[in-house]
């Protein structure tokens, strides 16, 4: 099992180049869809639960409309 250091390190590795929590959500998606072969088994609490076909919902959820405002307002300057 990894220890804190090596989460710690996987987690930099992750949002090295995001900026904001909306960059780094999405750079998270973007390591689960790329590193997570699908379908694949899954439990939660220990009962199994059914896995989606694709990652569809995942992509859906970072570039819906919602999400790309929230990024756009991270990105944009503050007023001083």
């Amino acid at each position: 099992m990894p220890n804190d250091q090596d989460l710690d390190n996987a987690i930099e590795a992750i949002v090295v180049d995001a900026y904001g929590a909306d960059e780094q959500h999405s750079a998270f998606l973007a390591v689960i869809e790329d590193e997570t072969p699908l379908p694949t088994a899954a439990t939660l609490l220990g009962t199994p639960v059914p896995s989606p076909r694709s990652t569809t919902r995942l992509r859906h959820a970072a570039s819906s409309p919602p999400a790309k405002a929230r990024m756009a307002r991270a990105k944009s300057p503050s007023p001083t």
